[in-house]
């Protein structure tokens, strides 16, 4: 079987706010099949206040260095901008296990209702509302969830505060929409996760 080596590219929105090289070394990766998965970095200002801490996340998060989800910095309340040190990352990762299993049990468990919809299970009624609605993403992170959220309490339950996943894509250009901002949920129209109404992958 032919393995395959990932890694990650980030887009940014960086371009926009100030000026920025990368040098980074892929000589590790020569004479081995990769295959490129590009992740679209919207610096929020909720979370980057200042031109420095751009910076230093862009500076820090370079080839072959984790990043981890909004929801492991959250729960262990590391910030995003700065270096992690191998106490911090142990601690991310831990928080990333954690998630893991709950994910795991969520698979396992029983058909769940909502909204007189059936789904196969509460991981996929978790990831077709993830996939489709940015205000859940951002219910995900409030210390109360929002009251039109309250029926996905059983979907929720033993995850931390903040969003659990990290999302990619084989196409920059979609990447690139994250990136700069300019992605759409909802208004238009909805994207699609890639699951289909039974819980399967397409």
């Amino acid at each position: 079987m032919l393995k395959y080596i990932l890694f990650l590219t980030l887009i940014v929105i960086n371009s926009l706010a100030f000026d920025f090289t990368a040098h980074e070394d892929f000589s590790a990766f020569e004479g081995r099949p990769v295959v490129a998965l590009w992740r679209g970095t919207y610096f929020s200002p909720t979370y980057f206040k200042t031109e420095q801490d751009r910076r230093s996340y862009l500076a820090a998060h370079g080839v072959q260095v984790p990043i981890y989800c909004a929801a492991a910095h959250k729960k262990t309340n590391i910030s995003y901008t700065q270096s992690l040190t191998p106490l911090q990352q142990t601690s991310l990762e831990r928080t990333v296990s954690e998630i893991q299993t709950v994910f795991r049990r969520l698979e396992t468990s029983p058909q769940i209702t909502i909204d007189r919809r059936a789904f196969m299970n509460p991981r996929h009624a978790f990831h077709q509302r993830y996939s489709n609605s940015t205000d859940f993403i951002h219910a995900l992170g409030q210390d109360t969830l929002p009251t039109s959220y309250i029926k996905y309490v059983p979907v929720l339950a033993g995850l931390p505060k903040g969003n659990p996943c990290l999302s990619f894509t084989t196409d920059s250009g979609h990447a690139g929409s994250y990136g700069y901002g300019l992605k759409d949920y909802g208004h238009i129209g909805l994207i699609d996760s890639l699951y289909d109404e039974m819980g399967h992958q397409g």
